[in-house]
């Protein structure tokens, strides 16, 4: 349900729990979760918070990624020889 408490719809995705989100605000802040980490909630709800916004910031963009397997360490990475400066 959309109530002034809730505030106004922002955007709706169709995604599959192997995926990941990513919510950009206008402010730059950037997060990502996994869809498997968002609780369900029934239809007669009110949602689930993903972000907490300022009253100055707003949403820039919403989008859905495929969840990365594992993430790379720079301790991962081959060495290689750059030159200092």
């Amino acid at each position: 349900n959309v109530t002034e408490k809730t505030g106004s719809l922002v955007g709706i995705l169709c995604v599959k729990e192997v995926e990941d989100l990513i919510i950009t605000c206008r402010s730059g802040i950037t997060i990502r979760t996994g869809i498997q980490d968002i609780r369900e909630a029934g239809r007669a709800t009110q949602g689930v918070k993903l972000i907490k916004l300022d009253d100055t910031d707003e949403i820039a963009a919403i989008s859905q990624i495929e969840e990365q397997a594992e993430e790379i360490k720079e301790s991962d990475l081959p060495e290689t020889d750059i030159p200092q400066s």
